[in-house]
């Protein structure tokens, strides 16, 4: 039985014996250690279909927070661009005294400001996890 039980370990943990001469031969056990064995194999078994789920929830997590991530480089990416575009648009109407295209970027402003409040509001969670 001790042999058995040092085989069991050993092959649960990883240590697969190899044989010395030729192949394995059958050998008669009690069903005491039969018993053993088979509880072994189910807990082996179930400790790799344990492992398997994780990594899959673990593979689905990181494709969600890969798209999170793109997607908020994406907007991002927009805002630089649309507060350049203004800030160019500003410098331009300054350097030409041109009241009326200050005003006009400034309404530009204002309407984006509530466009781009809007889309944080849709965007955020209100109880982040």
């Amino acid at each position: 039985m001790e042999r058995l039980t040092k085989l069991a370990t050993s092959i649960e943990e990883g240590d697969m014996p190899k044989p010395d001469k030729g192949p394995i031969k059958a050998a008669i056990v009690s069903a005491e250690e039969w018993d053993s064995l088979v509880a072994t194999v189910n807990r082996i078994d179930r400790r790799v279909a344990m492992a398997l789920g994780l990594e899959m929830r673990n593979m689905a997590a990181i494709d969600d927070l890969q798209s999170e991530v793109s997607a908020n480089t994406d907007l991002t990416g927009s805002v630089v661009r649309l507060v350049d575009g203004l800030a160019d648009q500003l410098e331009q109407a300054l350097q030409n005294n041109d009241t009326a295209a200050v005003q006009a970027v400034v309404d530009q402003m204002r309407s984006n400001n509530q466009s781009l409040a809007q889309a944080v509001a849709n965007n955020t969670q209100v109880n982040p996890q």
